[in-house]
């Protein structure tokens, strides 16, 4: 699993962060695959306003020192009823998360029907349950995280699917985290002073200033 947000100290008014006066940075981040090969791995600290994406923006909140997002939804490319899973329920984000954990009843119960899956009890080794879809990676739907109206961040089904025996990255928790899975599928500029979070499907900000 991956600690940035701990290891290098990048939640909310972190010491890291405030030690080097650090109020907004550029997360690009991209899981080893077919696709991603050659893709490099950075963060940018401090962008200037003029090296600002133009991409969608949605607000957080800040809770005991952590973000705070709201979630509206997932929805899933075969639904074409537009059926999906909808709540307006707060979640964190967090690079130490390997998927992305529910804690709501609602999310829990919605993504079992809209996906045609089953959660499966914890086994000797796993703590929490897991969902499990009739997908395999190759033809699973992709993936749309919702964090506003017009503001959504798509999983591909090879990210969201893990294993042909439909094992997915949505697992029970403690709290709701949206984790790897969703931090590596667009990329996000984090303004903490006015606690907004931009959000852009590629690095075309980054690109020309991490040369």
């Amino acid at each position: 699993k991956d600690r940035i947000w701990s290891n290098i100290g990048i939640g909310y008014n972190s010491s890291f962060l405030q030690q080097l006066n650090i109020t907004s940075f550029y997360f690009h981040l991209r899981v080893q695959s077919h696709i991603h090969k050659r893709s490099k791995n950075y963060i940018i600290f401090n962008p200037t306003k003029k090296q600002y994406p133009k991409p969608k923006v949605v607000p957080f909140t800040v809770t005991k020192s952590k973000r705070l997002f709201t979630l509206l939804g997932f929805t899933f490319a075969h639904n074409h009823d537009n059926s999906g899973v909808y709540s307006s329920t707060s979640f964190y984000i967090d690079s130490g998360n390997s998927g992305i954990s529910i804690n709501d009843t609602a999310i829990y119960e919605q993504l079992a029907v809209s996906t045609s899956g089953k959660w499966r009890p914890p086994d000797d080794e796993e703590e929490y349950e897991t969902l499990y879809v009739p997908f395999r990676p190759y033809n699973a739907p992709s993936l749309r995280v919702w964090l506003a109206l017009d503001v959504f961040v798509e999983i591909p089904g090879t990210s969201w699917v893990l294993y042909n025996n439909g094992t997915t990255i949505f697992s029970t928790y403690t709290k709701n985290v949206l984790g790897l899975p969703f931090l590596s599928s667009s990329d996000f500029l984090f303004d903490d002073t006015n606690q907004l979070l931009y959000i852009t499907p590629d690095d075309t900000m980054a690109s020309t200033t991490a040369k």
